[in-house]
């Protein structure tokens, strides 16, 4: 057998290569949010996981194979401790000795090859309590008087402590940050009859903060609270600082064609339909009031989607993105009866900056475009619906999320 070994000192991993071996190769890399673990294949093969006592991740090849070399485990790195690589009855083993500042993991295949994707993600700091009233006042401070220091490259952190793994409600979802899109210079799109965006959807995010805070089940955080232009990249800015688990920027549709109609929700990635780049360009459009539109120029580009869609964090948040998209529409179908546009997805820049910090979608709640519907959205009636649908997929999603979450950690 023709075998030849390749180290890479930035995976920090070792592959065989030239081998008949199925299993290649383990690499990993270390990131902020956790650490991901990609392990090379030859062929799709069939696997199952397993997590054992002491944090021991086991993944179980039945019909695997590997070279002697692989076999050795690989070195230390990020979030794996130790490793263990073992043949079992006719396939292999590949066990990962896990950190205890693990919160979760997720496994999952690469898009673009056999490979298995293994996303371990550490544990987040918790952030001053945003349940306080006075954090909450001082977020709506900083966003009405839209100070220069929001700035994420200039402005000062949120002091943050490190909480013992056993207070494990912070890690649920307990703040859901509300973005109206648009707003001051930027209308946004404008319906035939004369109505911007800006003011449909900012209604539609005052009635979802009313039921929110009504309700007391979780707190709600809003990027703006009134007729104020706020950069896409602040936005992002204000939703990590208020430690914030879910992201859900409102919009309203338009086409060139006036007959378009219905509700469709999006996640960050790769635009997949012309409709979903031309929603993406339209929304992106916002940053041509901004002092420095540069700053976006390579925010979203092919290399930055290839990454989101490989990377630790999405293979987490991204996934859990859709789970809110699917659970968001399903709710709002069945309140509104509006037509179902489906999930979708594509490059917005107001989602490209909560992607890796926590589920975040884009909403369009309907086409401002279609003379019908630009007076539905007019309707308080229907912005009481839309704010109650979302709402209600909110605490689904949360229960679901959560149920995970301690699962696990039992």
């Amino acid at each position: 057998m023709n075998t030849s070994l390749s180290w890479n000192s930035l995976k920090k991993g070792i592959v065989s290569v030239g081998s008949t071996n199925t299993v290649l190769g383990v690499t990993l890399q270390d990131r902020v949010q956790g650490t991901l673990i990609r392990i090379s294949l030859s062929d799709s093969l069939e696997y199952s996981s397993e997590m054992k006592q002491y944090n021991w991740l086991a993944i179980t090849f039945p019909e695997g194979s590997f070279s002697a070399d692989v076999g050795r485990g690989i070195p230390p790195d990020g979030m794996v401790v130790e490793s263990w690589f073992s043949r079992v009855d006719d396939g292999v083993q590949l066990s990962f000795h896990l950190s205890g500042d693990m919160e979760n993991y997720d496994i999952s295949r690469a898009e673009d090859s056999p490979d298995i994707l293994i996303s371990v993600r550490r544990k987040r700091a918790a952030a001053a309590n945003p349940s306080s009233p006075g954090f909450l006042q001082g977020i709506g401070n900083v966003v009405d008087s839209l100070k220069p220091r929001l700035d994420a490259q200039t402005s000062p952190s949120i002091p943050s402590t490190v909480v013992s793994p056993a207070d494990e409600q912070l890690w649920g979802i307990d703040t859901v940050i509300i973005d109206p899109g648009h707003g001051g210079k930027d209308s946004g799109a404008v319906g035939p009859g004369g109505t911007q965006e800006k003011n449909v959807v900012l209604a539609v995010a005052k009635e979802l903060k009313e039921i929110v805070d009504e309700r007391k089940e979780l707190n709600a955080v809003m990027t703006r609270s009134n007729d104020t232009f706020i950069p896409l990249n602040q936005r992002a800015t204000l939703a990590k600082r208020a430690n914030g688990k879910l992201f859900i920027s409102i919009h309203a549709n338009a086409s060139r064609n006036h007959e378009a109609e219905g509700v469709e929700i999006f996640f960050l990635s790769a635009a997949k339909t012309e409709d979903a780049r031309d929603v993406a360009r339209r929304e992106n459009e916002s940053v041509k009031y901004e002092d420095n539109p540069k700053l976006y120029r390579n925010l979203i580009n092919d290399s930055v989607i290839d990454d989101i869609q490989n990377d630790m964090a999405s293979n987490v948040f991204l996934k859990e993105s859709q789970d809110l998209c699917s659970v968001l529409l399903d709710d709002v179908f069945k309140t509104t009866r509006q037509t179902n546009r489906g999930v979708k997805q594509a490059g917005f820049y107001v989602l490209a900056g909560t992607h890796t910090s926590m589920p975040s979608v884009l909403f369009e709640i309907g086409f401002i475009s279609n003379p019908q519907e630009e007076k539905m959205l007019n309707r308080i009636s229907y912005q009481k619906r839309i704010a109650q649908a979302i709402y209600d997929s909110i605490i689904k999603f949360k229960e679901r999320h959560e149920r995970g979450l301690f699962s696990r950690s039992e």
